[in-house]
């Protein structure tokens, strides 16, 4: 994907027709495959043992404090019975991992979470996140779904965090809203998860992602939507009157305590699938709040 200004970014045009689940119709196979996993090397799935020799290596790197290694590690062969077996290795073993399945490809892209500060990240905004509808009589609002899997249209995934409305949930079985944390260097690719989360359900409105520098204590978020606006070409190709793109909407920066960018605005619809009534409205993080949260992060990682 191309380098993203803060006030743009289209990628891609979605038929307004098309509701559940959205069509991708311009991120194929490749995109998933490559972007933002430049210089990642393709290693053949063999054996358990084998898999997990790799994680524990890239595990090594982060605790001798070499954060420029890289959070990803891409397998390739990996069958659908192969991936049952990484599964149940992973729940006894390595709690931590998260991943992207290409089922036509076979192949399984594996994001390490390198430390506490990745974990506090999106974990403190959850707990800010039923702060914020505590206060507005929703206790019980939404439900945390954790690291539930999803089937798509081109394979699986996991979020870092997901929530849903449970009085929604028998009539959607997707989330709401989607945390993806990833290293500074691993923006790109956090932005092809946005890309996968929205373009997969109409019930995924709202994707948070986390960038964080350790380095020199940065969080960086960017809030990707769902936008629609009025087709101002029709034609027989797309003749629909209203096309959806997925749009960077907000971006914010925590640089020395101090945010640029809020507030950080849910919409309330959007979250919760209904109109808000007296007393509800959107979920809004002050600037205040977001360098609360940060400063609690760094606290934490001394």
């Amino acid at each position: 994907m191309a380098a993203i200004t803060s006030q743009q970014v289209s990628t891609v045009s979605i038929s307004s027709a098309s509701q559940t689940p959205r069509k991708s119709v311009r991120h194929d196979m490749q995109y998933y495959l490559m972007v933002g996993l430049e210089g990642v090397k393709r290693q053949k799935y063999r054996r358990p043992g084998s898999f997990s020799k790799a994680i524990d290596s890239l595990h090594d790197e982060f605790d001798s404090g070499n954060w420029s290694a890289g959070q990803y590690l891409v397998f390739v062969s990996v069958t659908e019975k192969h991936l049952e077996s990484i599964n149940r290795l992973r729940h006894r073993h390595h709690k931590g991992l998260g991943w992207m399945y290409l089922k036509s490809e076979e192949a399984l892209v594996v994001k390490i979470i390198p430390g506490a500060v990745q974990q506090n990240t999106h974990l403190g905004l959850t707990l800010m996140l039923y702060e914020k509808i505590n206060q507005m009589g929703l206790r019980y609002g939404l439900a945390g779904i954790g690291r539930t899997t999803f089937d798509g249209i081109i394979g699986q995934k996991e979020a870092d965090s997901a929530f849903i409305p449970p009085e929604y949930r028998r009539g959607a079985s997707w989330p709401t809203i989607v945390f993806e944390c990833g290293l500074s260097q691993s923006l790109e690719r956090l932005r092809v998860d946005s890309c996968w989360w929205l373009e997969n359900s109409s019930e995924v409105n709202i994707v948070l992602l986390f960038s964080i520098s350790k380095a020199d204590k940065r969080l960086h978020l960017e809030q990707w939507e769902i936008v629609t606006t009025p087709n101002p070409r029709i034609t027989r190709t797309y003749p629909d009157p209203l096309i959806t793109t997925l749009t960077k909407i907000n971006e914010i920066d925590i640089v020395d305590g101090v945010a640029s960018g809020a507030p950080l605005t849910f919409n309330f619809q959007k979250v919760f699938l209904r109109p808000p009534v007296q007393g509800e409205g959107d979920i809004v993080f002050s600037a205040q709040d977001l360098e609360r949260w940060a400063a609690h992060i760094w606290h934490c990682a001394q």
